[in-house]
């Protein structure tokens, strides 16, 4: 019998997040305390779960829909559970194709699962029904320590047009009251292009700012915010989301003054090893991250299934 797919609720919510922090990895866990998870949870209206034979909420389910810049739907799966073997994790994914496979795509879809990481599917049971493995992401880490001699090499140059760095605090705040709303600015225009990067508000950046686990790392010139670091607090590891920068000042070294001003700051007061993730097909992220002494040390990669448009997922 196939397993229904139960989204989450405001009813369900608690019980939801007490699975998803179960089933996580420290990281994981680590980067649920840093945001608002169950309000995340509510706002992205993504998450799905199965129950057991006793109703047991017991498999986390995550299914996010858009549609890129070339016209294709794209719908992204993962799912994680307690009992994290190949063949019950994969018997649980094809129970959620199977809840999918009635859908008639309005146009070119690519269905693509995305594994826990650290876990796998049956390989073979997914290319059986079509599925390509493709490399998707890269994980990178810097040990623990110091900007050294060599690394952030366009940072001076930076410096030398009056480029200069803060870290953001109550003070800051005090003196340029629309800060959020400027972040929020430079946020969605940065990553406008960006098709994994959802569009952000003021009082969601003051959320993540209000987190202690969080830092901010702001580039200026004279009074205009240029670009925008953070850094999050993970227990064992500190991790480097995306940074981003006014397009006019690309170019200009401020990248590589923010992220060392960021390093720095964290070999200070920490002094752990910092890590980032990176789209595998942006060389530009990624050879910025080994400029700055990073090293990939891990590749993660999805499962892609494309249809055409008028057609349905067939699983045999």
């Amino acid at each position: 019998m196939i397993r229904k797919l139960v989204p989450v609720t405001s009813d369900s919510v608690k019980r939801f997040a007490e699975l998803r922090w179960e089933i996580g990895n420290e990281e994981a866990r680590s980067y649920m305390k840093s945001i608002d998870f169950e309000a995340s949870i509510l706002r992205d209206k993504t998450d799905f779960f199965f129950e057991d034979e006793t109703d047991r909420m017991a498999t986390a389910i995550s299914i996010a829909r858009m549609v890129d810049r070339d016209g294709i739907a794209n719908v992204m799966i993962s799912v994680d559970m307690i009992e994290k073997d190949p063949k019950s994790m994969t018997a649980a994914l094809f129970d959620v194709l199977r809840c999918l496979q009635d859908e008639v795509a309005t146009k070119p879809t690519i269905y693509q699962v995305l594994p826990p990481e650290g876990l796998a599917f049956v390989a073979q049971d997914l290319q059986d029904t079509g599925f390509e493995k493709k490399i998707t992401n890269c994980r990178y880490a810097r040990p623990a320590g110091p900007a050294k001699p060599g690394e952030f090499p366009f940072a001076e140059r930076a410096r030398s047009k009056g480029y200069e760095t803060v870290v953001l605090d109550d003070g800051f705040i005090k003196a340029v009251p629309d800060i959020f709303e400027r972040l929020t600015e430079l946020h969605n225009r940065g990553f406008a292009s960006w098709e994994t990067v959802t569009v952000t508000a003021p009082e969601r950046i003051r959320t993540l700012y209000e987190n202690d686990a969080n830092t901010f790392f702001l580039a200026l010139l004279g009074d205009e915010i240029v670009a925008n670091a953070v850094c999050t607090h993970l227990g064992q590891n500190v991790l480097s989301p995306r940074l981003v920068a006014n397009r006019k000042h690309w170019g200009s070294g401020v990248s590589d003054l923010v992220s060392r001003h960021l390093i720095n700051h964290v070999a200070a007061h920490w002094n752990l090893p910092v890590i980032a993730y990176v789209d595998f097909r942006n060389a530009a992220s990624w050879k910025a991250l080994e400029r700055f002494g990073f090293e990939r040390v891990h590749e993660t990669f999805r499962w892609d299934c494309s249809i055409p448009e008028g057609s349905q997922l067939q699983l045999g």
